[in-house]
């Protein structure tokens, strides 16, 4: 497409999402792949993002800056980490160029917080902060690995990884707990039931998790049911408890899709007041920033 001025990737784990955008930062065109990072060696990354750009009729010379776990160590190229605590409006200046005959491409770089205490990484999610331009308060990014991040003056001051969304597919999946739950079963009374006793009492979340086994031998699946709803909320609710710090600035929950709406409900449901923010527009809007702070010519 002859209008565009770059190509935007965020390339994770187990997907990626491209957009072409013209002069003024408009989206174009947008492309999704499950080619993620998990999926993929090396030597694999240029030949895919290629593919996918010949599919979208994107020019040999366009540009293109990503962001995401394709600058992880077993990505296509390492970016280095900042640390943290750090100037989101930094992440430009420090992108990666790769060494790439006909296309200028370039890799955001992750944030790290080198705490032996409270060791942390993240990638991809920086950009959406940016891209969010908040400058001060708590923003949730849920997800397998979910985020709270504090910010101060424009600055990321501190962050927690919360590993809820993998523990809860773990124990869904592999655990012996696989032979009674079912995602069939969803029932959300009994999530908002269980996000409360997670929230009022976290300590007994892992105590309680074997239940979900015991129940439905004891009482039956009718009486003892949606013990996916049950695991679902105390794991939530126990999330909350132990990573949301009262402020003054409301919590701004930043996400999309069932999960979003999940913790969105959980929050009302614990009256915390919260702002719900788009991730995917996030995301659009940081490559957007960058891009901007790289190739001036390319934006009027």
């Amino acid at each position: 497409m002859s209008d565009e001025a770059c190509i935007l990737v965020d390339w994770g784990t187990s997907n990626l999402r491209l957009w072409s955008v013209d002069k003024q930062g408009e989206i174009l065109q947008e492309h999704l792949s499950d080619k993620g990072m998990s999926k993929l060696s090396p030597d694999d990354f240029a030949p895919t993002l290629e593919a996918l750009l010949s599919d979208m009729q994107v020019q040999e010379s366009t540009a293109v800056l990503m962001c995401g776990m394709v600058g992880a160590a077993s990505g296509w190229q390492e970016a280095p980490y900042l640390d943290a605590p750090t100037k989101l409006n930094g992440l430009a200046s420090s992108t990666i160029q790769l060494d790439q005959k006909h296309r200028d491409i370039r890799i955001i770089p992750g944030i790290a917080q080198k705490d032996t205490d409270a060791a942390d990484v993240m990638r991809g999610e920086e950009t959406l902060l940016l891209g969010l331009g908040k400058t001060d308060g708590q923003i949730l990014l849920p997800g397998t690995h979910s985020k709270w991040v504090q910010m101060k003056a424009g600055r990321l001051t501190h962050f927690h990884t919360v590993m809820t969304g993998e523990i809860f597919a773990l124990l869904k999946d592999q655990s012996i707990l696989r032979h009674t739950l079912s995602s069939h079963e969803w029932a959300e009374d009994i999530f908002l039931k269980a996000v409360t006793e997670g929230f009022e009492a976290p300590e007994r979340t892992i105590s309680r998790i074997f239940s979900l086994r015991a129940g439905p031998l004891l009482f039956g699946k009718d009486l003892y049911h949606a013990g996916i709803s049950r695991l679902s909320g105390w794991l939530i609710g126990a999330e909350i408890a132990t990573h949301f710090i009262k402020d003054p600035s409301p919590l701004i929950l930043l996400s999309n899709g069932n999960l979003g709406r999940n913790y969105a409900a959980a929050l009302t449901n614990l009256n915390i007041h919260f702002t719900s923010c788009d991730a995917t527009r996030a995301a659009q809007l940081g490559l957007s920033a960058c891009a901007r702070a790289i190739w001036p010519n390319l934006f009027e």
